[in-house]
């Protein structure tokens, strides 16, 4: 790291008080802790106290605007409420913008799925004021690279790659079969290393692909250095660590920042609330090291919106598997 260890030391310090605020928002909602504390450290990423009450405020008007069946009434509006609170002027609008958004991707062909809504909520807090003629346009763009990207990897790519793939739908003007081919070289040319084979190399895959500065094998290159360098400075390289060394690539980081991550995961590992979700803290000590060193990067603003979508699909993942969340976690089917 270069000088932002205090900053993400106040992020932690932001987080313990975070979560005592989310705790209080969601209470009797069933919100396991790792949903909570994966809220608690979005806002920190932000430098941004969670106001408790403004928060249960949103998240119940959110509930009170869908229809009884919707996915979004379970406790993936707290996520929603968070991203929009953070990311838009008036979380209110937005969350209408949001929600044609979402009419809009079901046209295109993507199912009835909270990674949807959480598709939707990357586009919203992405382009604010999109027209409707763009967003039907980008909408078919996002479902046509979707399908293209499922051909390579058909059992890889799933409702959960939504939210990436609408953002690199936006974000590359190129050719829809040209970033397809670029996503399954990168695949194939991580899988020649120690990478394992699944979804979450595959969501990697999106994230390099959002940024289009450099080549697939400089990608490739530097992906691979941060994989040896985790796993001599903080173990394993375990599949959930894929995109948060996804977006430290992207970010361009260097071996000190691994020692960074090192050093910020042993200090959440000491919070009583990771006891038992050790993956989690490794996962956020990554994610304030890179968003830390965004602040000088064009990529700044870009790239923090992407680290909080990465955070909300994982969430969405972590409820899908949670069988007490009902309604809202369920797969569409």
């Amino acid at each position: 790291m270069h000088e932002h260890a205090l900053n993400v030391k106040d992020k932690i310090d932001l987080l313990v008080q975070n979560e005592q605020a989310v705790k209080k928002a969601t209470a009797w909602t069933g919100l396991d802790t790792k949903t909570r504390l994966l809220l608690a450290a979005m806002f920190a990423n932000r430098h941004q106290e969670t106001n408790a009450d403004e928060f249960k405020d949103v998240a119940n008007w959110i509930k009170e605007q869908t229809s009884a069946w919707s996915y979004i009434r379970g406790n993936i509006r707290f996520s929603v409420a968070a991203n929009l609170m953070l990311y838009t002027d008036d979380p209110h609008k937005a969350f209408d913008e949001m929600m044609k958004t979402y009419e809009v991707l079901l046209e295109a062909g993507f199912r009835r799925h909270n990674a949807t809504y959480l598709a939707a909520l990357a586009l919203t807090t992405q382009t604010p004021n999109i027209s409707d003629t763009d967003r039907e346009v980008l909408a078919k763009r996002a479902m046509t690279l979707y399908k293209e990207v499922r051909k390579g990897q058909v059992f890889n790519t799933n409702e959960y790659d939504y939210p990436l793939i609408v953002l690199l739908a936006k974000g590359r003007a190129d050719d829809i079969q040209n970033i397809g081919a670029e996503v399954s070289d990168t695949y194939q040319k991580l899988r020649r290393g120690n990478w394992k084979r699944g979804n979450e190399l595959q969501g990697i895959t999106h994230i390099l692909a959002l940024d289009s500065e450099k080549s697939v094998d400089a990608h490739i290159d530097k992906a691979n250095e941060l994989f040896e360098e985790w796993e001599r400075e903080i173990g394993r390289v375990r599949p959930a660590y894929y995109s948060e060394i996804g977006a430290l690539t992207v970010r361009n980081a260097v071996k000190a920042d691994i020692a960074t991550v090192k050093k910020h995961e042993e200090k959440l590992h000491a919070l009583s609330s990771f006891r038992w979700n050790k993956e989690l803290g490794t996962i956020i000590a990554a994610q304030f090291t890179a968003s830390s060193d965004l602040e000088e990067s064009p990529l700044n603003e870009h790239m923090l919106t992407t680290l909080s979508i990465l955070q909300q699909a994982e969430m969405a993942a972590t409820m899908a598997a949670v069988g007490a969340v009902t309604v809202a976690t369920t797969s569409g089917n």
